[in-house]
């Protein structure tokens, strides 16, 4: 951290949670991973579910900051997804929190036919921090992403799961950052584990997963307002 403000570091996030007991069982990753060459984490037993939730961390080289990230890297990631789509049983993308609904809507709308959660999640504050949300968030992040039938993109924070393509960034100091206006959520983390089965997207076709990467970069927004001048609006398409 640098001038009170937090900024990627490299290997800090895979090395802190082997030693956090709620995100790595390392007695059951030793039993039953160790004679693997890379090891696995493992969350402990959670109420409720049937699994054992078993997850590999693959961290990018470089590591941006959230508001640096392009095209470029929604791309990336959802190459990455398609490229071991059918060797787990979900993902999940940890994720700077300023342009985290940004890469979440874009990835709903690349990613066709998509049969597996994908659950974006990040932090207010860092996991290896005394108070923490990035321990609760991945934690519920990974259990959506293990146990349950959603096959979206979505972005699970602060015990919701929301529709990646209907949040919106809402809070920059809360730990409810993120919320989706006019949308109830998916699914809360409650004492039980609620899920709106009857709200969850099913693709109607049973084609192939597929990553649309042809992306139009020509595109922006203007937003209306009363008294909005015909020059402004002229200007916007013309220049």
């Amino acid at each position: 951290m640098i001038k009170n403000l937090y900024e990627p570091e490299a290997h800090y996030l895979p090395l802190a949670i082997r030693d956090i007991p709620p995100l790595n069982d390392k007695e059951y990753v030793e039993q039953y991973y160790g004679d693997h060459q890379v090891q696995p984490y493992c969350l402990p037993p959670v109420r409720h579910t049937q699994k054992r939730v078993v997850y590999w961390v693959v961290e990018y080289e470089p590591l941006l900051d959230s508001s640096d990230m392009t095209f470029d890297d929604w791309i990336r990631i959802a190459k990455d997804i398609r490229k071991s789509y059918h060797e787990y049983d979900g993902f999940v993308v940890l994720h700077g929190t300023d342009t985290l609904a940004y890469t979440a809507s874009a990835l709903s709308f690349m990613m066709e036919n998509l049969g597996k959660p994908v659950v974006l999640t990040g932090a207010q504050i860092p996991v290896a921090e005394v108070r923490s949300d990035g321990r609760e968030n991945l934690i519920g992040a990974l259990i959506v992403a293990a146990n349950f039938d959603i096959p979206e993109v979505t972005v699970y924070f602060n015990n919701k799961l929301l529709r990646g393509n209907r949040c919106t960034k809402l809070d920059n100091s809360g730990l409810a950052a993120f919320d989706s206006p006019n949308m109830n959520p998916l699914a809360s983390m409650d004492i039980s584990i609620n899920i709106k089965y009857e709200s969850i997207f099913r693709s109607g076709n049973i084609s192939h997963f597929r990553v649309q990467d042809n992306l139009c970069r020509n595109v922006s927004i203007l937003r209306i307002f009363p008294s909005i001048s015909i020059e402004c609006v002229s200007f916007t398409f013309l220049y």
